[in-house]
């Protein structure tokens, strides 16, 4: 008898170590984003030893960055969704793209940044040689914060923005980078948000 009773806790020990944690319920007003800032960076230049000197020709980068914070202690993970429009009057288009962020916590001062990031070589072809680049071609960029598929939080660079702004224009996903997948990948380490690598 003492056997099978050991046997059926053992079992049952075995199930709850394989069973997922439970998924807590977030309320929007949990997630608060505080701004969303359009940047304008260089290349970042590293010196590599043991190859050929390469002289950089350093381009300029679009960088937006969101701030937000949350009012729970723990959340396993949030998906950002960007919506950028460059020279929209002329291009017509908005470039779409999403990041997830994993093992969010409120952290010592609950300041907590995501970023997305266009190539220089995307800025040209969106462009196509019309004009230079200048940080007002940037003409609205808007980020949603979901969990689970449910909006939780949502603001753009411009105030006053139609809702949904972005479904009048052509979307070309893809084009938005993730700070992993750019030059910028190694700084800021303690800035940013850990990005889920699955994706």
């Amino acid at each position: 008898m003492f056997k099978i009773l050991s046997l059926v806790f053992a079992v049952s020990l075995a199930g709850l170590t394989i069973l997922p944690a439970q998924q807590p319920q977030i309320e929007p007003g949990a997630i608060k984003i505080n701004e969303v800032v359009v940047n304008i960076l260089d290349t970042p230049s590293y010196n590599v030893s043991g190859t050929r000197k390469r002289t950089p020709n350093s381009k300029q980068w679009i960088e937006i960055e969101t701030e937000f914070e949350t009012a729970l202690p723990y959340i396993p993970e949030l998906t950002f969704k960007y919506y950028v429009a460059i020279d929209g009057e002329n291009t017509q288009a908005v470039l779409t793209g999403s990041v997830t962020h994993i093992s969010i916590t409120q952290g010592d001062n609950n300041e907590k940044y995501s970023s997305m990031y266009i190539a220089p070589q995307t800025i040209a072809a969106v462009l196509r040689g019309r004009s230079s680049f200048r940080p007002d071609l940037v003409d609205q960029a808007t980020v949603q914060i979901l969990y689970q598929g449910q909006l939780l939080a949502e603001a753009s660079v411009n105030s006053g923005i139609q809702s949904q702004w972005w479904t009048a224009l052509r979307q070309m996903d893809g084009l938005l980078l993730k700070k992993n997948d750019t030059p910028f990948a190694p700084l800021w380490w303690d800035r940013y948000e850990i990005i889920k690598t699955s994706e």
